[in-house]
This record gives C-alpha cells, structure tokens and sequence, in this order.
C-alpha cells in the first residue's frame, strides 16, 4: 500500500513529492495573484481614474 508513495529512483519519485510539489505551485500562484490582485482590487474602488482606464466602457456619472 505504500510502494506509490515512496521514491524507487530517479525517474519514480513517488506520488507524495508530485502532490507536494502541486501544492507548492498552487500556493505560489495564489501569493502573486493575492500580491497583484489586492492593490489593484483597492485602486480601482478609490481612484475613478484608475476605474476608467481599465472600464471597457466610458461612465459620465
């Protein structure tokens, strides 16, 4: 039952290192979108310039 997840090799790294490997990049993917995504998130609810440069659509109000 534990043969998957233990290392036989160079090239069988065993299921454990892949799953942790995926969470290491899943955890990094959502630091940079949480580094870039909030300042922007706050920006665009502050500054109704910034909300118009990135608006598809112009707003007269």
């Amino acid at each position: 039952m534990l043969k998957p997840f233990e290392k036989r090799g160079e090239m069988d790294q065993g299921i454990l290192r892949f799953t942790w490997y995926s969470l290491i990049l899943l955890a990094k993917g959502y630091a940079i979108a949480l580094l870039v995504g909030t300042p922007i998130g706050f920006m665009l609810g502050l500054s109704k310039a910034f909300t118009k440069t990135f608006s598809g659509k112009s707003t007269t109000r």
